[in-house]
């Protein structure tokens, strides 16, 4: 029996089988479960693919900016949206703002006619190695929700990842290995000393995290390099890092400022090295040696913050908009530094000794 009904969309009926896969999958799995649930297990479906990479770039440039094109857009730019739209619902009541153009510039490319913009120009010569899915759509407005309902199709957590899913249809070689990792990436890169190995026709080249960006938009990185991997050293003993933000609130992802330190301690329990930088408060990451002066040699005493403060404060150079002014923007900086390296050596304290 089925109950789809004439309403019953492709887009629902794909996301309401999940729950028909998961207890299929469940169903499969109960084996392993009753034994050993690492043991290793063959492929449910014939299968070419022996592995899968998947990479999701969140935070990246919008689809409007890169392969999906509005012409009435640009045809309605500086209007209010027409009455004839529905009303969507926006994150501070975006709703009535006048419509923006995108900048770009667009040209078709390869047998497919794919639009692709100037953002991105060596992409025509794979266009036709390319598959943009359009459909693609959230049930929220919320970055966080977003994300996770990309990554396992609803927006609350607790249901199964594509790595999840890769593993049921591709099966496990051994017990020995997981069958799939997610690989997070850090909030602390500038200051943990993480390094970028960027690839390119003439080979390879090391780059300290925080020469890779050089402003919005904008890279060190030669047209035709990528970033292939990061490095990034195994933490020292005594040394904790440690990252905040301040978010307007916590529906929404998008940082007012952020702060990450990492404190190594002596012995004796001064501090030996201090590493802090701020972030959203300038075009790029701003390291603020000042502070990181005022803290080696010294304990995280009452004198020593407020120069940590005073320090990161003065290295911001942001910018005033809804989510805050200048003035604030500052402050907040000054205020997150002393909480990030409190914490910092909070951590440092509890690995003592320890790699």
């Amino acid at each position: 029996m089925s109950n789809i009904g004439p309403s019953f969309s492709r887009r629902h009926m794909l996301k309401s089988a999940a729950c028909g896969f998961g207890s299929l999958a469940l169903a499969g799995m109960q084996g392993a479960l009753a034994g050993n649930p690492l043991a290793p297990k063959t492929a449910l479906l014939p299968q070419r693919a022996k592995r899968v990479i998947f990479l999701f770039m969140e935070g990246g440039p919008s689809h409007l900016d890169l392969f999906d094109p509005k012409p009435l857009l640009q045809k309605l730019a500086g209007q209010r949206m027409p009455d004839s739209f529905e009303r969507p619902v926006t994150a501070m009541g975006e709703v009535n703002s006048p419509l923006l153009a995108s900048k770009r510039k667009w040209k078709q490319h390869g047998e497919s006619g794919l639009w692709i913009s100037d953002w991105l120009p060596n992409h025509g010569r794979i266009a036709d190695e390319l598959c943009v899915i359009r459909s693609c759509v959230s049930d929220g407005i919320n970055h966080a929700g977003g994300v996770c309902q990309m990554n396992t199709g609803l927006v609350f957590g607790g249901r199964p990842s594509l790595g999840a899913w890769v593993s049921y249809g591709l099966g496990t070689e051994n017990e020995s290995l997981p069958s799939f990792v997610v690989i997070k990436d850090t909030k602390a890169m500038v200051v943990n000393g993480a390094r970028a190995v960027v690839a390119g026709p003439n080979g390879t080249r090391v780059l300290d995290v925080a020469e890779v960006v050089t402003g919005p938009g904008q890279t060190s990185l030669a047209a035709d390099e990528f970033i292939v991997e990061f490095e990034i050293d195994r933490i020292p003993a005594r040394t904790g890092d440690a990252y905040l933000r301040m978010i307007p609130r916590t529906e929404m992802d998008i940082a007012v400022v952020g702060a990450g330190a990492r404190i190594t301690l002596a012995e004796d329990g001064s501090i030996e090295h201090a590493a802090l930088a701020l972030a959203a408060v300038a075009p790029t990451v701003v390291r603020v040696p000042d502070a990181e002066a005022a803290l080696v040699g010294n304990t995280a005493d009452d004198e020593t913050l407020s120069a940590v403060a005073d320090a990161a404060s003065e290295a911001c150079d942001p910018i005033d908009d809804k989510r805050g002014t200048v003035a604030y923007r500052k402050q907040v900086a000054g205020v997150l530094a002393k909480r990030a390296v409190l914490i910092a050596i909070e951590r440092a304290q509890q690995r003592n000794g320890t790699n």
